[in-house]
């Protein structure tokens, strides 16, 4: 498919697994480019005018049913007849052009080759005909046109494998897509492969019990990253610096888009019999509707030119997906600035609200205990009422029972006059004792009443105050409690920003963890003595994987025969090797 001499006889695959973003880019850029050439000029070969053509002429070359010469017939029998002379076109067309499939096209073709002749040139010619050259004219061009059909059904297998299959695995988020595609390393393939090994049935119980912990904590890890992507994503509109690093918002959408595409192209590159004219679009309509022909030709003839206008649009999408790539931060310097940026912005966010939402609860449980007490006093002057009710049924009570006092106390008359005229001294010190107890009883009594009615008096005086401060009580408590309200509501969205925060925070943190990583191993790969080195040298420093040989000199301190190279001498951290092995 592709033969730029630069790029012709490597693996795709492996070029783009030792590329950094960059040059990975800049591959597949040119990938797509060499990818839309071949489809444009893939839509120069095909002209569907002459496509209806020659099925016209097929159809009725597929419609003829010749008369030939038996063998065990006489010399007297008639002789052959010429294979075309029986051709009937507009019954023809109106009875088998609607029938055609490529199938049947391809079953047609074949058969009309079994009658065909080759010259020695290649061509194809069919004798004792006048329409001989038609016939080879149209087996010809379809012949063309099957092996035109062979290879754009190529072009799509290398557009699947060379860019589709690269974009997905390596310029699509697969962490937000349900796992890393890239993260199935060869341990992680032997440690899948060694849950079978035992013989035993206990071992696949428990490989079995594993899996079944592993998806538990594959699906919670989901959930954790589709978090942190909201998050992220929320975040993204007051800081434009994540936008620019997680957003994948529309290369998603685009990603969706050359999926639903490709799927629509296998569908239509497997298809021979009636394809589903659902599956077109309307640019292929476009393309065919100046041509006459009913509605079944009409869904044959569209076939390859939807297939074009469907390969130049996920050329067109594959670009569109690179180009939004691009936009993002792939410079690894400046992707940890712009992480360390948003983490600092982000911990000062996270401290600032700690702060905010402390500080809100202690107004918000001061202005909640106000509240209470002003709705206390709110209902105080009902509770004074009810007060005075008891009051009054007490006062009532304290009038009947000196009433009954009194009536006593004028009984005392009568009683005191039978006793003088008796002169009985023991019932007169009866009647004295009984005259006591009854005027201790209304002293008692009249003491309450006067106290009730006092108590009366100050609750009467009480219900006035709070009838009249009870609608400015009134007014402070609602706004008292709209202020509760709000605060409340204010506490619950700084509480929910710290919680999205927080989830933010652990992709940029281990992205930063991961670029940091990255960077401290390139810094290992060419540690600073080599470019002193180079520098103090000039060309005569080692180069890691060019060095020709070591030359050794001898040490005092050594024993006799035994040498010591110049490597020996310099540190290296880490017991790692002087020199990386060759590419």
């Amino acid at each position: 498919m592709y033969q730029d001499p630069q790029i012709a006889g490597d693996k795709i695959e492996m070029r783009l697994m030792v590329l950094d973003e960059s040059e990975r880019s800049q591959l597949m850029h040119k990938l797509v480019s060499l990818f839309q050439q071949k489809v444009h000029l893939c839509f120069d070969d095909y002209k569907p005018d002459l496509t209806l053509t020659y099925l016209k002429i097929i159809t009725s070359l597929s419609a003829l049913k010749p008369k030939l010469k038996a063998r065990h017939l006489s010399s007297e029998t008639k002789p052959l007849v010429d294979p075309f002379a029986e051709l009937d076109v507009e019954e023809a067309l109106q009875r088998e052009l609607p029938r055609f499939t490529i199938s049947r096209l391809r079953g047609t073709v074949q058969q009309l080759l079994r009658h065909a002749s080759l010259r020695q040139d290649g061509s194809l010619y069919f004798a004792g005909s006048s329409e001989a050259s038609m016939a080879s004219k149209s087996v010809e061009y379809f012949s063309w046109f099957f092996e035109f059909m062979d290879y754009l059904n190529e072009l799509f297998v290398n557009f699947e494998e060379k860019i589709f299959t690269p974009l997905c695995k390596y310029f699509l988020d697969s962490e937000w897509h349900g796992g890393n595609k890239r993260s199935n390393t060869m341990s992680s393939a032997f440690s899948k492969l060694s849950q079978f090994s035992g013989s035993d049935n206990q071992g696949v119980v428990e490989g079995e019990h594993e899996n079944d912990e592993e998806d538990d904590s594959l699906a919670q890890m989901r959930r954790q990253r589709a978090q942190a992507k909201a998050a992220l994503l929320q975040l993204s509109k007051e800081y434009r610096e994540i936008k620019s690093l997680y957003d994948t918002s529309e290369i998603d959408k685009v990603a969706h888009r050359l999926h639903c595409v490709k799927d629509q192209l296998d569908l239509l590159l497997q298809e021979e019999d009636e394809v589903d004219p659902d599956l077109y679009s309307e640019e292929s309509k476009r393309m065919v509707e100046h041509l006459e022909m009913d509605f079944t030709t009409e869904n044959l003839m569209r076939l390859v030119p939807d297939i074009l206008v469907k390969l130049r649009k996920a050329a067109w999408l594959a670009r569109k997906w690179l180009e939004l790539d691009d936009r993002r931060t792939k410079d690894v310097t400046a992707k940890m600035a712009k992480l360390a940026d948003i983490e600092d912005r982000l911990m000062k966010r996270l401290d600032m609200l700690k702060s905010d939402i402390s500080m809100g609860e202690r107004k918000l449980e001061k202005e909640t205990n106000e509240l209470n007490q002003l709705m206390e006093k709110e209902n105080r002057s009902e509770m004074l009422k009810f007060k005075t009710y008891n009051l009054d049924a007490h006062i009532e009570k304290l009038q009947k029972k000196i009433q009954n006092l009194n009536k006593e106390r004028e009984q005392f008359a009568s009683q005191l006059s039978e006793i003088v005229k008796t002169k009985n001294l023991q019932e007169f010190h009866k009647l004295k004792y009984r005259f006591e107890a009854n005027k201790l009883k209304r002293f008692v009594t009249e003491r309450k009443l006067a106290t009730a009615s006092y108590q009366k008096q100050i609750l009467s005086d009480d219900i006035n105050l709070e009838l009249y401060v009870r609608p400015s009580v009134i007014h402070r408590s609602n706004r008292l409690q709209d202020d509760c309200e709000k605060l409340e509501k204010q506490l619950r969205e700084q509480r929910e920003e710290l919680v999205s925060i927080k989830h933010a925070l652990i992709p940029v943190q281990e992205d930063k963890a991961m670029i940091m990583n990255k960077l401290n191993r390139q810094r290992l790969a060419h540690p600073a003595w080599d470019n002193a080195s180079q520098n103090r040298s000039g060309t005569t420093a080692l180069q890691p994987g060019h060095a020709l040989y070591i030359r050794s000199l001898p040490n005092g301190r050594v024993s006799p025969g035994y040498h010591q190279t110049l490597l020996r001498r310099l540190s290296v951290g880490d017991n790692r090797l002087v020199s990386p092995p060759a590419w």
